[in-house]
């Protein structure tokens, strides 16, 4: 089994195991995101999982990446997030960190300390949906 593969089931798995329930998820109909062929449907999970598993914070996180590119740091991003928003500096940091643990960000941690924060291909994927319909 490939690696894509594997990373589709993953978050096919990951999407339908509901944690939490959001009272502000939209449901997403097959008609919105096309399935072709295997890439589309892994390409759909990855939606399916940030549309209904991540908070509205790090929903807005990964829109404001999107919107504003790659950051210095984490702890930079962290602290000019916090004082645009004026959400709590600790908030914005923990919700980065979430947000890298998922694969979604990239950089901020013990290997890579001081590398330039910027979104994965998958969180590219789930920022551009999330600003696109919601």
């Amino acid at each position: 089994m490939s690696d894509f593969i594997k990373v589709g089931v993953l978050f096919s798995a990951l999407s339908s195991f509901q944690l939490f329930r959001n009272p502000l998820k939209r449901s997403i109909s097959r008609q919105e995101i096309k399935i072709k062929n295997i890439q589309d449907d892994i390409y759909r999970a990855i939606v399916l999982f940030g549309v209904k598993k991540l908070t509205i914070k790090q929903k807005e996180l990964l829109i404001y990446l999107y919107k504003h590119g790659k950051a210095k740091t984490l702890t930079y991003l962290a602290k000019k997030y916090s004082e645009e928003t004026g959400m709590s500096y600790s908030t914005v940091k923990w919700n980065l960190r979430e947000l890298r643990d998922l694969n979604l960000i990239t950089g901020g941690d013990i290997k890579s300390k001081g590398e330039v924060v910027r979104l994965t291909k998958a969180g590219e994927i789930v920022a551009k949906h999330i600003k696109n319909y919601f």
